[in-house]
């Protein structure tokens, strides 16, 4: 049979300045969005909308405790810390042991008259804000896990349990409830009463309390005594009992088999119902898993989601461009991350291992504790995925993207074609030899003399190679930098019979 080969001159240009539909794995990479990603890994976005950054590193350890630290909270200007059992207070300046804490859990942590209440699994502990000082609760109840503060009590909930307590109004020292108790002394109820399961989790929302049971899921409505206790699920099964945060009324969880989901109201507020949340990576989510371990967390001066599965990988949703479709990322560490505190928004604070680190964008690099050395963040992602009936001829890419930071690199980006290496982008330029050659031998002086750097790359690439799909990807483990657009120009080239 004879073939003629048709070239078409339709020459068509795609270009890609906003990337805030995030991460879609959900769908087929030729089948996404102009601005969602097929992949994302240790990119974050900058102030200009939808536009990449490389994330900020870790830097090396401020500090290290020597055992796994569990839990952090940031109170009264420091970090109180809880590492190998006991309770540390970390500041710039020093680093104080506070005393052992009463029970083995993660630290559930609540704020109450100004002082911070600690449970841990054993009886609640109280770190007062005037003396600096960290005594236990003799009155509390036992195996407390968890606690919160609402309309003037303390409340808490306990291990292999169904009841929810509270202490006395405006006490929090007081637990046992007398024989003639009157409204304003310590309470308790049950939970889903002849409902399998304890209480695993207790969120406080606008007007309510969502309370987690082992297999079901219920909603605290009014102020004691007029309170009631309404069930809203019995298929939600939350992970554990740090799985779960509230953002300005929408709670999300890690559903043990179901990943992350969003409890929200329905027509009336009366309703709330469970609904699926991050949709285009709760796949990736649910395969990556460990009920024992994920977490979330609310940076709310960063307008962030955090999502950690379990593992060394955390997803950061970004709720700032709409709690309907909060496009995600996807950040990789060198050990996992057991907990983020966010005092403000200039700083941030992340554990791993035994150490604390400075997350706040002061460094470029990451430290790996198993190798005690540090490296430039390592960064990829790829854009959308096109696959037609003919061939793809590349004619022209054009990328502009800026360095965050003036650091020497040779090899700063990398930008391929499916997997077809086109051309490193460098920002340093090849005039920036020293301009007095070396002048070591006279002035014993080693470093430079006249860098020269670039910081802002338009850079433009003609090609002429052939290829079945195109897709483009970025590579950096250089200099940080932020990708402003990228453009390509093809034309699609057809075989007839």
């Amino acid at each position: 049979m004879r073939r003629a080969s048709r070239h078409r001159s339709d020459t068509q240009i795609l270009e890609f300045s906003d990337f805030s539909g995030g991460i879609n794995i959900r769908t087929a990479p030729e089948n996404i969005a102009l601005n969602e990603l097929a992949d994302c890994v240790n990119m974050t976005y900058s102030n200009a909308p939808g536009r990449l950054r490389t994330r900020q590193g870790t830097g090396e350890p401020i500090h290290d405790f020597g055992s796994p630290i569990s839990g952090m909270y940031w109170y009264d200007g420091g970090l109180v810390v809880a590492a190998g059992g006991s309770l540390y207070y970390h500041t710039p300046s020093e680093t104080r042991p506070l005393g052992a804490l009463t029970g083995s859990s993660v630290p559930s942590w609540a704020e109450f008259g100004g002082d911070l209440y600690v449970a841990s699994g054993g009886k609640i502990q109280l770190f007062a804000h005037a003396t600096h000082v960290l005594t236990t609760v003799e009155d509390s109840p036992a195996a407390v896990i968890g606690v919160y503060a609402r309309a003037g009590r303390l409340f808490c909930w306990q291990d292999n349990s169904d009841t929810l307590r509270g202490s006395a109004v405006g006490d929090a020292s007081r637990w046992t409830i007398p024989s003639s108790a009157t409204d304003a002394d310590p309470v308790e109820t049950q939970i889903g009463y002849k409902v399998a399961g304890n209480v695993v989790c207790c969120i406080p929302s606008l007007t309510d309390v969502i309370v987690f049971k082992t297999h079901a899921a219920f909603r605290l409505v009014g102020e004691y005594p007029q309170w009631t206790v309404k069930e809203i699920s019995r298929d939600e099964v939350l992970s554990n009992g740090h799985s779960a945060v509230n953002i300005g009324g929408y709670l999300f969880y890690i559903e043990s088999s179901k990943g992350v989901r969003l409890l929200q109201g329905t027509q009336g507020y009366e309703e709330i119902m469970p609904a699926d949340a991050l949709q285009k990576v709760n796949p990736w989510i649910r395969d990556h898993l460990d009920t024992s371990k994920c977490r979330l967390w609310h940076l709310q001066a960063r307008n962030i989601l955090l999502v950690a599965p379990g593992a060394e990988t955390i997803l950061p949703a970004y709720y700032e461009f709409g709690l309907s479709s909060m496009p995600v990322l996807k950040w990789e560490f060198p050990a996992p991350v057991t907990d983020v505190v966010e005092p403000d928004h200039d700083s941030l604070f992340l554990a791993m291992g035994s150490c604390i680190y400075d997350f706040s964008g002061a460094s470029s690099s990451d430290y790996d504790p198993a190798t005690a050395t540090l490296s430039f963040v390592y960064c990829r992602f790829s854009s959308k995925r096109l696959v037609g009936f003919s061939e793809y001829l590349l004619k022209r890419i054009g990328v502009t993207t800026n360095m965050l930071r003036r650091i020497v690199s040779q090899d700063v980006l990398t930008v391929s074609c499916s997997g077809r290496r086109l051309l490193p982008i460098v920002f340093y330029s090849d005039e920036s030899m020293p301009v007095y050659g070396n002048i070591t031998p006279v002035y014993g002086n080693k470093t430079p003399i006249g860098n020269v750097y670039k910081e802002k790359q338009d850079f433009t690439k003609h090609n002429t190679f052939r290829t079945r799909a195109l897709q483009i990807q970025f590579e950096s483990a250089g200099v940080p930098f932020e990708l402003s657009r990228f453009a390509i120009e093809y034309v699609p080239v057809g075989v007839v019979a």
